[in-house]
């Protein structure tokens, strides 16, 4: 009896971790995760205008602007000490324009356990690897289409001060599949659309579409609007309620004496009507750039998310800018 007793505790105790990391995972699974921090200060946006190393967001997009870009960003969220790396470097001169990246992301969060005697608290730990390639075509001055193909590695560990023993509880590695396009719908104005994690999905690879507008207002300015639907979080968690979550967000962009870009969004979340405030600053001149981003949480919950960047670009005498399309 006394067996049989051990066996049901332990086997609760892992179910429990398991839904503690598929809860987790939907708070910041790699969907959600910001590689731009141009991006994040409006409101992570920009899939209708996503250039450059901003592949990850929207693979179309590289080819708009014709550069060579590398660029590495640092951004961490003091809730759970979640740290996140990027790194990218990008060739748009070409008529085949290509980025390839790289993301890291760690993140530690306590965790409450419970056998039926006692309550405790653990420790979740989880490492998110990601590295990718995105391709961008141009099939005409109007249209790109792009993917990206990408192998990610998700790794989560309970530690149980108990004992001090630590189990793992999600291990996986695989291969999937990113297809967007961008269109010119009319001078200055972009559409993109984009579905993602196409292969395989999961709770921490939700399967997804997002698409958004962007607006250019003159040389200097742009409005953003964007939108993503989420399919799979929910069905996988066994969640109640519609299985689709969907992300509303939008952003602007002013750029200060042609050199100091000053960024604002909102995004609105439907899983708890999460609502964040985001904003950004930054520097630009012809070879390097610099871009610093916050996103607050103000509905929901408290969280704070910072991200800078650097970066680095060769521009030829092909630019295009996005917004003139």
């Amino acid at each position: 009896m006394k067996a049989a007793t051990k066996t049901t505790l332990g086997l609760t105790l892992a179910l429990g971790a398991l839904l503690g990391v598929g809860q987790q995972a939907h708070a910041d699974n790699a969907l959600e995760q910001v590689f731009s921090a141009r991006s994040l200060g409006m409101g992570a946006s920009l899939r209708g205008a996503a250039t450059g190393s901003a592949g990850p967001l929207n693979p179309a997009g590289v080819a708009l602007v014709k550069a060579y870009a590398l660029e590495g960003s640092y951004g961490y969220r003091p809730d759970d000490g979640e740290t996140q790396v990027n790194a990218s470097v990008a060739d748009s001169t070409a008529r085949v324009a290509m980025a390839l990246y790289y993301s890291y992301m760690t993140a530690t969060r306590d965790y409450i356990l419970g056998d039926g005697a006692t309550i405790r608290t653990g420790e979740i730990d989880r490492v998110r690897h990601e590295v990718g390639a995105a391709t961008s075509f141009p099939l005409s001055d109007r249209f790109a289409l792009g993917t990206t193909l990408k192998y990610t590695s998700f790794e989560a560990n309970l530690t149980d001060p108990a004992d001090g023993s630590r189990s793992n509880v999600s291990s996986q590695g695989r291969v999937n599949l990113d297809i967007g396009g961008v269109v010119a719908l009319a001078p200055r104005l972009t559409l993109g659309l984009v579905g993602y994690n196409l292969l395989a999905h999961d709770g921490e690879y939700p399967r997804a579409f997002g698409g958004g507008l962007a607006l250019g207002l003159g040389d200097t300015a742009m409005m953003t609007l964007d939108g993503v639907v989420d399919l799979t979080s929910t069905s996988d968690l066994s969640a109640p309620g519609d299985d689709r979550r969907v992300k509303v967000s939008g952003g602007a962009e002013v750029v200060l004496a042609n050199m100091y870009p000053v960024r604002a969004g909102v995004i609105w979340g439907s899983y708890a009507d999460d609502v964040y405030v985001t904003g950004g600053l930054g520097y630009q001149s012809p070879r390097v750039g610099l871009d610093v981003a916050i996103r607050q949480k103000v509905e929901g919950g408290s969280e704070t998310v910072g991200l800078v960047a650097l970066k680095f670009y060769l521009p030829t005498d092909q630019t295009t800018v996005p917004s003139e399309m």
